[in-house]
């Protein structure tokens, strides 16, 4: 580990090297398209999770983030536009971004986003990964203060390393990086939502290594 306190973290697993984020507002921190799938995304899924079902979260989750394509292309853009236009390919469409735009890029303003918090517009910095303006929509900036409204307790430089059943609840073990020591949380229920790598990790661990939740599906990571 270089920095406890790094944004980016790196898993090595034999053939395959990635970069993934690790901070709270997780992957929206770098990354701002939001691209629905289309209906048939869904045929590999369970016969009860269709495409029809699965809309009505996505509108929830736009009616959040607000996405909008962008209003002003740079020059890049209008050049893919007519090449693709010359060569005959079907219309492009603009993905939409969770980026908050103004009237004008000269004329920056402040907004209040659905849930309330306070972001800039977009002054087409070039600077996304780290928009200074907080014109990114991010999970820190609408999900995060939602849920602490709501109660939630958020406890940041955590590090997760151990996950077992106590009787009727889980206990969830985890490195406090600020202090620098091993503590614990308990809980009825436990949601993992730590991305796909390191929520089968923490799943393989406590199955395999830790033995501590040995009734894990042997189809787990398929």
């Amino acid at each position: 580990m270089l920095n406890p306190r790094g944004l980016f973290e790196i898993h090595r697993l034999g053939g395959l090297s990635t970069l993934t984020v690790s901070a709270v507002g997780g992957g929206s921190l770098v990354y701002f398209l939001l691209v629905a799938p289309e209906d048939d995304f869904f045929e590999a899924y369970p016969d009860e999770i269709t495409g029809e079902e699965m809309r009505r979260y996505f509108d929830r989750v736009r009616s959040v983030l607000r996405p909008a394509p962008l209003p002003e292309l740079p020059e890049h853009n209008v050049v893919f536009e007519q090449v693709a236009k010359e060569a005959g390919v079907e219309e492009v469409r603009r993905a939409d971004v969770s980026v908050v735009f103004g009237d004008s890029q000269d004329r920056p303003e402040t907004i209040r986003n659905a849930v309330g918090v306070e972001q800039g517009t977009c002054t087409y910095l070039g600077e996304c990964l780290f928009c200074p303006r907080r014109a990114k929509t991010t999970i820190d900036l609408t999900y995060v203060p939602l849920a602490l409204e709501k109660g939630a307790e958020l406890r940041v430089l955590a590090d997760v390393s151990a996950i077992e059943r106590r009787g009727g609840q889980y206990r969830v073990t985890y490195q406090d990086r600020a202090a620098g020591r091993e503590r614990h949380a308990d809980a009825a229920r436990v949601v993992l939502a730590a991305g796909a790598l390191n929520t089968l990790r923490l799943l393989f661990l406590a199955r395999d290594r830790h033995c501590t939740l040995p009734e894990i599906s042997p189809a787990l990571g398929r």
